[in-house]
């Protein structure tokens, strides 16, 4: 499934909520905090819930969470799928990619060079994540970044569990150079406001560098809107 739709997933058109470590049921905080993110910017949403057997209950807190977005977004169609399915392992990919593309995703929008230089110029992007968590370099490829952007405008930095008491040294260090911070703290200490506010740009931070880049990805697209729009309406200004 990840890699059938790795652009989607990059772009957090397609979203998946995983199970909490060590329990049989998704992260249902994870899902109300960013399917409230979503709702205002989609038409339409549908829910694909697996529920084990004895935890029915799950489908109660889904359709809870679900219903008070619906009253927020009363103009957004949301669709729980019906009835959940009792799993969710390799048995049921090809019928979940059916029920996808019946669905009907976009094509994300591509993060190309040109985008990026008109953005980022001759800024650095820091990404910091836990050694041994997956790493930004397969998060931006999974968003569709080119490659070539990987080593040009992003700084990897993986921090081995032995470094993390000296991390806000590490953190403040690396500022010097790169003007904006990604960070995936799964794993890692709490930032504090102070140590973000040494970057001159963006700081964004979420528990996997998946989640981090998802947030940056919007905020590069938006930036290129907003210079393109600003662009049009210099031309209309000087037209008139």
């Amino acid at each position: 499934m990840e890699k059938t739709y790795s652009a989607q997933l990059g772009a957090g058109t397609l979203v998946f909520i995983r199970q909490i470590s060590g329990k049989p049921i998704p992260d249902l905080q994870d899902f109300n905090s960013r399917f409230s993110d979503l709702a205002p910017r989609c038409a339409s949403i549908k829910v694909l819930l697996a529920v084990l057997h004895n935890y029915a209950w799950v489908e109660e807190k889904v359709s809870a969470v679900i219903e008070r977005i619906r009253q927020r977004h009363p103009d957004v169609n949301i669709e729980l799928s019906a009835p959940p399915r009792p799993e969710a392992g390799v048995g049921v990919v090809a019928e979940l990619i059916q029920e996808i593309e019946e669905f009907g995703l976009p094509e994300p929008e591509a993060v190309t060079i040109q985008i990026l230089e008109r953005v980022l110029g001759s800024t650095k992007v820091l990404c910091m994540c836990l050694d041994g968590k997956s790493g930004f370099g397969e998060a931006l490829a999974r968003a569709n970044f080119p490659p070539e952007s990987i080593g040009r405008f992003f700084v990897e930095r993986c921090i081995g569990p032995g470094r993390n008491s000296n991390l806000m040294n590490i953190v403040s260090q690396e500022a010097r150079h790169c003007e904006h911070f990604l960070y995936a703290w799964d794993g890692l200490r709490t930032l504090k406001p102070d140590v973000k506010r040494k970057f001159s740009g963006k700081a964004y931070e979420a528990q996997t560098a998946a989640k981090v880049i998802e947030i940056f990805r919007k905020w590069i697209l938006g930036e290129w809107k907003r210079f393109n729009d600003q662009a049009t309406d210099t031309a209309a200004d000087e037209k008139d």
